[in-house]
């Protein structure tokens, strides 16, 4: 495990899953994704990344904010929430850093075929259900 949320963070995140699915712990799924996803994606938002959950007002915010831009100035600005989100988290070592610009970029092109439809709601998840 590369990257280790706070007690608090790790917490929410179990309790915000066991509401969606009572049997989470039996998924092989890599459940690391769509949190980091959803942290950046409010990072960009201008949201806090703590809150992990993406309601549909932040996914429009985000429709806003990226909807316009051509592809490369779409990497850019997730490449720049990676930085922002990793300043959040605190994390200093550069596999850490690393770890979540790399997540920005594989996430570009899931990320423009949803905004070509205007709903992101496949992209950053409400934890919340």
């Amino acid at each position: 495990r590369i990257i280790s949320f706070t007690d608090g963070v790790y917490g929410t995140f179990h309790e915000d899953l066991a509401r969606c699915c009572g049997d989470y712990t039996g998924l092989l799924v890599n459940l690391w994704e769509p949190v980091a996803v959803n942290a950046m994606g409010l990072v960009l938002a201008g949201r806090d990344p703590f809150a992990l959950s993406a309601d549909e007002e932040v996914r429009a915010e985000l429709v806003r904010l990226l909807l316009l831009l051509k592809r490369a100035e779409r990497l850019e600005t997730l490449e720049r929430g990676a930085c922002c989100l990793a300043d959040a988290l605190a994390l200093e070592q550069p596999a850490q850093r690393r770890y979540l610009t790399e997540e920005a970029r594989a996430l570009l092109p899931r990320l423009t075929a949803a905004l070509e439809h205007g709903d992101l709601s496949g992209v950053f998840f409400d934890f919340t259900c």
